[in-house]
């Protein structure tokens, strides 16, 4: 009989210890799913700021690159003018020496 309570206190033990453990474990298991979820999300709007950010800097590299090249022909122009009012200048100094 005292071996039958000594069992019998074992198995009530046994089975508070092992419905302890296991809500323990599904706490941890439940707030660390919370957590990859919220790192998820933070994660998934600095991915959409850094998108934001990248067709950004696109738009205004397009946007420079478009200045800079007008700024490049304006200047070939301002070059082409320069040159044929320094050859006509010579031309004409030559044929007045001529």
């Amino acid at each position: 009989m005292l071996i039958l309570g000594f069992v019998l206190i074992q198995t009530i033990v046994f089975g508070i210890v092992f419905f302890v453990l296991r809500r323990l474990m599904i706490q941890n298991t439940t707030s660390a799913v919370n957590r990859l979820k919220s790192t998820d999300e933070e994660n998934a709007q600095r991915l959409d700021e850094i998108r934001k950010k990248i067709e950004d800097a696109q738009i205004e590299y397009k946007r420079k690159s478009a200045e800079l090249a007008e700024e490049l022909v304006r200047q070939q122009e301002e070059g082409k003018k320069l040159m044929e009012e320094e050859k006509a200048k010579f031309l004409a100094k030559m044929r007045e020496e001529g």
